[in-house]
């Protein structure tokens, strides 16, 4: 099954001349990987991708009309351009490419917000809060529900967010939390300065009357559809991320910041 391959332009055209193991289905099957640079390079976020796909079951050229009593007495094909061979078959699909959760709204504006409905509630983690020394912050901890879409933090305002799914906080694996780097109301939010955490620096987690001590250990630049940062790991971990370097040309986030710590102490609280 011979194939003839034509790149014009942005137009890819791929043609077999003939298929084997007639009287059964064929299946045709394109890889396609897209510029992991692209959200960062254009200003319209999206992609099409138009298929068409025609043929012919008798071998040679047979464009033209057989008879000469009926011009339009050639070989039934599928030309996506004409409007009498229109022998067809179609099929579409919809994914959806899984990406980190927004974590900040624009900087310096007011962003209004929709009504938070009954099923986007976050839960509440029962006094469960976080504390980081060197940037003075101490907040709670709230459970934000994963659903088909995600994680949404839209309503997240100055608290942190638990995601769902990821490893219970305090427990052996690794515990995403996440939390705004600006605000709805263009102001600085509680992880806006996560970045400017080091080696050795801690995040001190209170939960259940114990203190768990964790230090960092990673911190790093990911792209919003990097998901290795919510990899199950042996030991407690927490993962913590916020949104960097926001676009106004893109209106959104192109990086998140990352840190990673790992549980060095476990105290009782009197």
């Amino acid at each position: 099954m011979p194939a003839t391959v034509i790149v014009l332009c942005q137009t890819l055209i791929i043609s077999w001349f003939e298929f084997e193991n007639l009287g059964v289905n064929s299946v045709i099957e394109i890889d396609v990987i897209l510029d992991s640079d692209f959200r960062l390079t254009h200003h319209n976020q999206s992609i099409t991708n138009d298929v068409s796909l025609s043929w012919t079951s008798i071998p040679g050229n047979f464009s033209t009309a057989q008879s000469i009593h009926n011009p339009l007495s050639t070989e039934r094909y599928y030309d996506p351009l004409s409007n009498v061979n229109v022998y067809s078959t179609g099929d579409s699909a919809r994914i959806r490419i899984p990406a980190l959760p927004d974590t900040g709204f624009a900087p310096g504006k007011v962003t209004p917000l929709p009504i938070q409905s009954d099923n986007q509630t976050y839960g509440d983690l029962n006094g469960l809060h976080v504390e980081i020394p060197k940037l003075g912050l101490s907040v709670p901890l709230v459970s934000v529900p994963q659903s088909e879409q995600g994680w949404d933090l839209t309503w997240l305002w100055n608290q942190a967010g638990w995601l769902e799914g990821t490893a219970y906080p305090s427990w052996y694996g690794n515990t995403v939390i996440t939390g705004h780097a600006y605000l709805s109301n263009g102001l600085p939010g509680p992880f806006v300065d996560l970045g400017t955490l080091s080696w050795g620096d801690e995040i001190i987690l209170y939960a259940q009357g114990l203190k768990y001590t964790y230090q960092v250990r990673i911190r790093e630049l990911v792209s919003a559809d990097d998901l290795s940062i919510l990899d199950h790991k042996d030991q407690d971990w927490l993962t913590l991320f916020t949104c960097k370097e926001y676009s106004e040309v893109l209106d959104k986030y192109l990086w998140r910041q990352v840190v990673q710590a790992v549980l060095i102490d476990v105290e009782q609280l009197d």
